[in-house]
């Protein structure tokens, strides 16, 4: 598999270079080109998104590194379970966001900063939609989820998941709301916020392991510092920009209110009434959810 994948990605990153002469037919390569003036545009720039990028990395990659220094291997197999499982929910919701980067920029240079602010709630509005469509199934049906996926053995990876499926309400802001203020050119302010939100994770998923020794609290640090940069940090730094507050947690708080009142008559009842772990029947309550949230959140 890591061969495979090692493949895929030089496949994935060589591929674009047959385009390069036609897309750029002025491209030139030169060792002449390199100046210190050039450099230090260049780097007075990027190297803040580098600091950031790297600041996320710790912030959803240390927890398992920490759990096995601190617990072993067998817990680290136990937390990754729930950690895949969110990845693969904060992923899925955030891939039609990502798309807003290049767009956002484009307003940026005009100084169309309304549209911007237009896009930028509608982006959360979508990626709120879609994440807690497939997120608050974790969070009410979790043991549900884990024994219909890999069977029975992970009851210790059942309450991580349910915070992590609760951290993807907050996961899904701060992606957005990152996009947005690199595209308005804060890399700066937003490498600095990133660095801290990754500094307090690691400081508080370490103190809670040794304190209680258990895996969910790794899953409870990243849920606090999670809605720390999406309630505090990363609001504050997007009103700095000009966008309103108030429009921000409108665009988080309805999909989230959706979400609730579409999870009681499904998610909710079918917990309450059903004590089986099958699949086949996880996916008749997933296919109930869908429409239902979906009629509640439109």
């Amino acid at each position: 598999l890591a061969t495979i994948a090692l493949v895929a990605t030089v496949i994935r990153l060589a591929y674009p270079l047959f385009y390069v002469r036609q897309a750029l037919p002025g491209l030139r390569l030169s060792r002449s080109l390199v100046t210190r003036a050039e450099l230090k545009s260049l780097l007075g720039f990027s190297w803040f998104a580098f600091v950031g990028h790297i600041a996320g990395k710790v912030l959803y990659s240390a927890d398992m590194i920490l759990i096995g220094a601190f617990l072993g291997a067998k817990s680290v197999a136990l937390y990754a379970v729930a950690s895949r499982l969110f990845a693969l929910t904060a992923g899925v919701a955030s891939t039609g966001t990502e798309l807003l980067l290049p767009l956002q920029s484009e307003l940026e240079g005009r100084a169309e900063h309304t549209r911007q602010q237009s896009f930028l709630l509608s982006g959360l509005r979508a990626s709120m939609c879609v994440g807690l469509l497939l997120g608050l199934p974790l969070v009410v049906l979790p043991s549900w989820v884990i024994t219909a996926w890999l069977g029975s053995g992970f009851e210790a990876s059942v309450v991580p998941l349910a915070l992590l499926g609760v951290a993807v309400a907050f996961a899904l802001p701060n992606a957005v709301l990152s996009q947005f203020l690199f595209a308005r050119g804060r890399p700066m302010q937003l490498a600095i916020a990133q660095a801290a939100l990754a500094t307090t994770n690691l400081a508080l998923t370490a103190a809670l392991l040794l304190a209680v020794g258990e895996i969910w609290v790794a899953a409870l640090a990243t849920l606090v510092v999670e809605g720390i940069g999406a309630m505090l940090v990363l609001p504050l730094l997007a009103r700095r920009a000009g966008v309103p507050l108030r429009g921000l947690f409108a665009g988080w708080a309805g999909p989230v209110a959706a979400g609730a009142v579409a999870a009681v008559p499904t998610l909710v009842l079918a917990r309450l009434l059903t004590d089986t772990d099958s699949l086949l029947g996880l996916a008749t309550v997933g296919a109930v959810w869908a429409p239902v949230f979906g009629a509640v959140a439109w």
